[in-house]
């Protein structure tokens, strides 16, 4: 009797994670120093927290969801003069106070996965978002002197990074990637926003193109295309942006890097066409000390028509867990 209590009891305590949803605690710390022309000190990088989770529903079915936060190392004071404004629809995303910021939203959502794909709702990437860093950009992704600063697809203030109250399908089919997403204004009744993309790889190149489209803002198209070969990996990306009550511009970005061991050597150069053309060259050298743990010097170069050049050089440190 007394066997069959104990086997019981251990068979309970084994068994009782696995009724439980799964999570996961993951984030990223990248700051560098910063000396050039226009800013010299500590600079943020998108460092970040995040907590992902999911529930085995059966049949092939999950649940899942992910809440990820931006974060701040320096003091308040500062850390407010660099706090993103709210992207894409819904202004109250940021909504920490003045002196007080060390958070700020990023991801939130929540769905359901299985052999139809994944239907999501919250705040996540869009996907021009997502064309630009998984096709053109293989650069430094999150460096202050990163090529893609040029690029509307990055910017928070743009609309077309990350967006907000989205109802969201992405799935599979026969080797093409589809995303399609509808989103709205906070505290409204329509869903008037919309953005789509998809990528497939053919004969070793990845390709794919996305568009968004934010009511009252405008609409913004990317496309590229990225190839592997050994240690080498290059990309070429190029973004239309066509803001409601103001000028078109487009932005092209070339990068390539190349690794040698533990060190990467990446290079990028990216034209946008505004009233004053702005072009960017920025090289990059990043040494894996472990796999999480990285350092790196990167030095960038802005060329605007009618202002004189900007260069800036960033010594900097990432490290992810």
């Amino acid at each position: 009797m007394k066997k069959t209590i104990i086997a019981s009891a251990i068979a309970a305590v084994v068994a009782a994670p696995a009724a439980m949803a799964e999570l996961s605690v993951y984030g990223k710390a990248h700051l560098d120093y910063t000396t050039g022309d226009s800013d010299t000190g500590i600079s943020e990088n998108a460092s970040r927290i995040g907590f992902k989770f999911s529930d085995d529903l059966g049949n092939g079915m999950n649940a899942f969801g992910k809440f990820e936060y931006g974060t701040f190392a320096m003091d308040g004071t500062d850390a407010t003069a660099t706090l993103p404004a709210a992207e894409a629809v819904g202004a109250d995303d940021v909504s920490l106070s003045t002196n007080t910021a060390r958070l700020f939203n990023r991801d939130a959502y929540v769905g359901l996965g299985g052999d139809f794909g994944k239907v999501m709702f919250g705040r996540m990437g869009a996907p021009t978002k997502g064309a630009l860093y998984g096709l053109g950009n293989v650069q430094l992704a999150d460096s202050i002197v990163d090529f893609a600063d040029g690029f509307q697809s990055k910017s928070s203030t743009s609309g077309y990074g990350r967006i907000s109250n989205v109802a969201a399908y992405a799935g599979s089919f026969n080797g093409v990637n589809v995303t399609l997403a509808k989103a709205g204004a906070a505290g409204t009744d329509n869903m008037d926003s919309s953005a789509y993309g998809f990528d497939t790889t053919m004969a070793g190149i990845k390709v794919g193109a996305a568009r968004t489209d934010v009511d009252g803002t405008g609409d913004a198209t990317v496309i590229g295309a990225k190839m592997s070969m050994d240690a080498l990996t290059v990309g070429i990306v190029r973004e239309d942006v066509n803001p409601d009550g103001a000028a078109d511009y487009d932005t092209t970005g070339v990068s390539a890097s190349y690794k040698m061991g533990a060190n990467t050597l990446a290079v990028s150069y990216s034209d946008r066409d505004t009233a004053n053309d702005v072009t960017r060259t920025n090289i990059s050298l990043q040494h894996a000390l472990s796999k999480k743990t990285s350092v790196y010097i990167a030095h960038g170069t802005v060329e605007t028509d009618g202002s004189a050049d900007v260069d800036n050089t960033a010594v900097g440190m990432i490290m992810s867990f």
